[in-house]
């Protein structure tokens, strides 16, 4: 992993040591405008991470209270800035020397060229002087005049730019158009790894919730085997009571029988047929549905949050979870205490603290806050 990498930080996490009356209103209101529309800035701030959730600012004062003013205009879109973290103090320095490279540094410009005086024509031969052949008497007239207006007329306005300021000209703007290209390059690479960060998340999103599905759906599967089974089994067993039941036997009347030599026996009675009651009906199974409860919490926002915990499905309260930033076993753990057959929904806060593993007051109460 690169140790300079963007992250998207809460606005609210983050503190600066620069008053916000440094800079014009004005101005932060443009930008934050600007940060709405793109959903983002394109020079991210520096922030050094001094615990959890908390960060500070080293450098981009401006992006933050932009990020700020976003975040009073619309909640919902200035929730978030894309920012750079620094971990530790030890990469502070590295950090801010970079800043002091890169963003401070003004560019120079270049120097111009001055050409050197053209050196006179190298003679052959010397020259006479023009006054040494000219007659005593025409002399005077050939001293300079002070110039008149028509020779002021005569001489050129302006002179045409030189071949070598053209020169430095052209490669001021190739400099100015190499300088474009390169910080064209940095934006298309921040927007994507903002784009290839946004599509990860997305796919962990849909495997977690096939992975949920497919469970749900298997253990739909197996509530539903084991009524059909147990609805077979209590057919099986009335239909075996009802066969092995005896038919009730009309008994035939003795006849008495003498004897000389002995008392005569009294007739017996006919035998009273035994009655026979039939068993009653099993019931039929009836899923049992479970109780529910009143929920009254405290606050209307906690009411809210664990009625959403409680009847949202899954895969929208999967989301919500992810975006609050909730930690990813208390994530799972939510999404499993939802799936079990014998859920109970939650009734307070506390009972949710005891249910959910890993979910301590602190958490819960960033996720309150951020729901």
């Amino acid at each position: 992993m690169k140790k300079i990498s963007p992250s998207i930080v809460l606005v609210e996490d983050i503190h600066s040591s620069l008053p916000r009356s440094q800079f014009l209103e004005a101005d932060l209101d443009e930008a934050a405008q600007l940060i709405l529309k793109m959903e983002g800035t394109i020079t991210p701030p520096i922030l050094l991470e001094n615990g959890v959730d908390s960060y500070t600012v080293i450098e981009g004062n401006f992006e933050y209270y932009a990020a700020l003013r976003a975040e009073e205009i619309d909640p919902l879109k200035g929730e978030t800035i894309n920012a750079y973290i620094v971990e530790s103090e030890q990469e502070k320095a590295a950090y801010e020397k970079q800043i002091k490279v890169f963003r401070q540094r003004q560019s120079v410009p270049p120097p111009t060229q001055t050409l050197p005086p053209a050196a006179p024509p190298a003679l052959d031969e010397p020259v006479a002087k023009p006054t040494e052949a000219i007659p005593d008497e025409l002399k005077p007239s050939l001293q300079p005049q002070p110039p008149t207006l028509h020779d002021e007329l005569d001489e050129p306005i302006a002179m045409m730019p030189t071949e070598a300021v053209q020169n430095d000209s052209k490669v001021a703007l190739e400099k100015t158009m190499s300088t474009l290209v390169a910080k064209n390059e940095a934006l298309e690479q921040t927007v994507n790894r903002l784009v290839e960060t946004r599509d990860n998340k997305l796919h962990e999103s849909l495997e977690t919730l096939t992975r949920f599905m497919g469970d749900q759906l298997k253990d739909i599967g197996n509530q539903i085997r084991q009524q059909v089974g147990d609805q077979i089994k209590a057919l099986g067993e009335q239909l075996q009571i009802k066969t092995t039941q005896p038919s009730p036997a009309t008994p035939t009347p003795l006849s008495p029988v003498t004897e000389p030599t002995l008392p005569e026996k009294p007739p017996i009675s006919p035998v009273q047929p035994s009655i026979l009651v039939e068993p009653p009906k099993p019931s039929e199974v009836i899923p049992v549905q479970p109780q529910q409860t009143v929920i009254i919490p405290s606050t209307p926002k906690e009411q809210k949050f664990i009625e959403d915990i409680n009847t949202l499905p899954l895969f929208e309260l999967l989301s919500k979870l992810e975006k609050i930033k909730a930690v990813k076993t208390v994530r799972e753990n939510i999404i499993n205490e939802r799936q079990k057959p014998t859920f109970q929904p939650f009734q307070s806060r506390d009972e949710l603290i005891e249910r959910i593993k890993g979910l301590g007051k602190k958490s819960l109460e960033k996720m309150l806050k951020r729901w």
